[in-house]
C-alpha cells in the first residue's frame, strides 16, 4: 500500500515546462502546439533511494483536440488509458536525473490555447 508522511526534504524534484512552440501559423486551420516539459530529481539523502514519480500527459475527449507525438526519455513503467505516466526511479546520494516528456496539442485554429489550461 502507499503511505506518505510528508515533503522528504533529502529530495528535491521541480517540474519545469522548458518549450512550448507554435508548429503552424497563425489563421490556419488547425493550430498545433509542442509542449516539452523536464522534471529534474536531486537527492541529498545518505544512501540510495527509490523514488515513484507520477505525471500525466493531458488526454483529449473532444473530438477537435487530439494530443500527438508524446515522447519521454526515460520511457515510463507504467502508462494508463487516462494519461498518467509512472516512473520508478533508482537514486544515489548526490545524484541528479531528469525525466524528459513532450506531447503535440493539435486543435481548431480559431480556438484559443487557454481553453486547455496548458500554459504556465
Amino acid at each position: 500500500f502507499t503511505l506518505h508522511l510528508g515533503i522528504d526534504q533529502d529530495i528535491r524534484v521541480r517540474h519545469k515546462l522548458e518549450r512550448r512552440e507554435r508548429l503552424s501559423k497563425t489563421g490556419k486551420k488547425t493550430a498545433k502546439v509542442r509542449y516539452q516539459y523536464v522534471i529534474s530529481i536531486e537527492s541529498f539523502k545518505k544512501k540510495d533511494a527509490e523514488i515513484k514519480i507520477m505525471d500525466r500527459i493531458p488526454i483529449s475527449m473532444i473530438e477537435e483536440v487530439k494530443i500527438e507525438d508524446a515522447d519521454f526519455v526515460p520511457e515510463p513503467e507504467e502508462r494508463t488509458e487516462d494519461g498518467i505516466l509512472i516512473w520508478k526511479i533508482g537514486i544515489a546520494p548526490g545524484e541528479k536525473k531528469e525525466i524528459r516528456l513532450s506531447y503535440t496539442v493539435e486543435y481548431p485554429g480559431d480556438w484559443s490555447e487557454s481553453y486547455f489550461n496548458l500554459l504556465e
